[in-house]
């Protein structure tokens, strides 16, 4: 009676296809940025950085994917290797992306062979706050490092499909009082450094309130 065949071993090789990339929306440039790689195995991971427009990669709405890159013809600001540790299993690592104290919008990506892995992280010192209301919003811009607020800075608005700018104030800040033509997005630009904020619309006031 010929012998049964022994399970075959797992291909430890599948295990390198299988990792993931995380990274914070918002990142200080006095502050050292580091992207999250969750691998399952010690194989090396290669890390490129591309300098994008926000409009390349962004999509306006809460519940909607970034855009992917594609990075073929574009070329990379910094390449370099990550080893993780080594053996088959899960590890999760802090990997610093070495952009200096640089403001901008990147796209980082981690690939191993055919498996490929993107996020975007955008560094900047501007930060936005919105007030909303049915009957319009208030944007307030302000330099997160020091709290003081940004004037003179320019606010691009997303209406439907057009892009109407307007500027902050003294203190920083934009009204905006058209409730018929409401923003769903909202884009400043000051230099290199970028903040943007998606806009939910807000449901109409009840003509009347009943309780029982």
């Amino acid at each position: 009676m010929p012998a049964n065949a022994a399970r075959p071993l797992l291909d430890k090789g599948q295990w390198d296809a299988y990792f993931a990339l995380f990274a914070r929306d918002v990142n200080v440039p006095w502050k050292p940025t580091i992207v999250r790689l969750d691998t399952y195995s010690g194989a090396p991971v290669d890390f490129s950085i591309y300098a994008v427009d926000p409009a390349d990669v962004i999509v306006a709405g809460q519940n909607r994917a970034p855009r992917p890159l594609d990075v073929s013809h574009r070329k990379a600001l910094v390449r370099w290797k990550f080893t993780p540790p080594a053996g088959l299993r899960f590890n999760s690592s802090d990997v610093v992306v070495p952009l200096g104290s640089q403001e901008g919008f990147y796209v980082v990506e981690a690939r191993r062979g055919d498996a490929v892995q993107q996020v975007w992280i955008n560094r900047t010192h501007i930060g936005l706050l919105t007030k909303e209301s049915p009957d319009g919003l208030v944007v307030w811009a302000a330099d997160l490092r020091t709290g003081r607020p940004l004037s003179d800075l320019a606010i691009s608005f997303l209406v439907n499909v057009r892009l109407i700018e307007r500027k902050t104030d003294v203190d920083g800040v934009v009204v905006w009082a058209d409730s018929k033509h409401r923003p769903t997005f909202a884009l400043a630009e000051r230099g290199a450094a970028n903040a943007f904020v998606s806009i939910l619309p807000q449901a109409p006031l009840p003509p009347a309130i009943l309780g029982i």
